[in-house]
């Protein structure tokens, strides 16, 4: 028995404690990642004539949509705890970014005096605590006047990686990472790392098993010359 208002059906069962590495495929931001996934055995695939399939394309409002019902519930209880006032979050679909609607309950309130909301400014994200802060109309202003000066005001990648366990590796073992290859490791410590080549220039994350396999999880496009 199928749906009758399916337009494809897979059948087939589920292989019990199989995993597969799957990937890499890449993301909206522009980065990679794998995955050990399970591993499904195929038995029939039904579909009515001319069906449709449905699908999304990378770097369009769909996927900004289905991650904001996906992570806009979290993302606001992180909000409520951390942030005294907040109740309520809306995350404005993009093109493969968010704008963030924060609703604040009025201060006066939750203080207990007559003060209210007039202006909400972060001051630094995690764990970049001294750099700059730049607001849109900053940034807008300065790509009207040259889209180049831009640059100067991004952070290199790996200063966003000083929390991780760092790997480096050879010019061959970084090709291979970078086409999503898993990569055998004399003595490393199981868990998450970070992957670099030996001029020090980030490559992505990855996961070393138990068995000393380096698995990549984030894969980094790189636009160096």
């Amino acid at each position: 028995e199928i749906p009758a208002r399916a337009e494809i059906v897979i059948e087939g069962r589920v292989l019990p404690d199989l995993r597969e590495p799957e990937g890499p495929f890449g993301e909206n931001t522009g980065a990679y990642f794998t995955n050990e996934s399970p591993v499904i055995e195929v038995t029939a695939v039904t579909h009515r004539r001319d069906f449709i399939f449905p699908a999304l394309v990378p770097w369009t409002a769909d996927v900004d949509t289905l991650l904001q019902l996906a992570g806009g519930a979290e993302l606001l209880r992180q909000l409520k705890s951390q942030v005294r006032g907040v109740i309520g979050l809306e995350l404005v679909p993009g093109t493969s970014s968010f704008t963030a609607v924060v609703v604040v309950r009025d201060l006066g309130e939750v203080l207990g005096c007559g003060a209210h909301v007039a202006e909400l400014r972060r001051l630094w994200v995690d764990p970049f605590r001294d750099p700059r802060m730049w607001t849109f109309e900053a940034l807008q202003a300065l790509a009207e006047r040259d889209e180049r000066s831009l640059d100067a005001c991004l952070l290199p990648l790996e200063v966003g990686l000083v929390g991780y366990r760092r790997v480096d590796l050879g010019a061959d073992a970084v090709r291979r990472f970078a086409q999503g290859q898993r990569l055998k490791l004399s003595t490393q410590t199981v868990g998450v790392c970070a992957v670099f080549d030996g001029d020090g220039r980030a490559h992505g994350l990855a996961q070393i098993d138990e068995h000393g396999m380096l698995l990549p999880q984030r894969i980094f496009v790189s636009h160096h010359p």
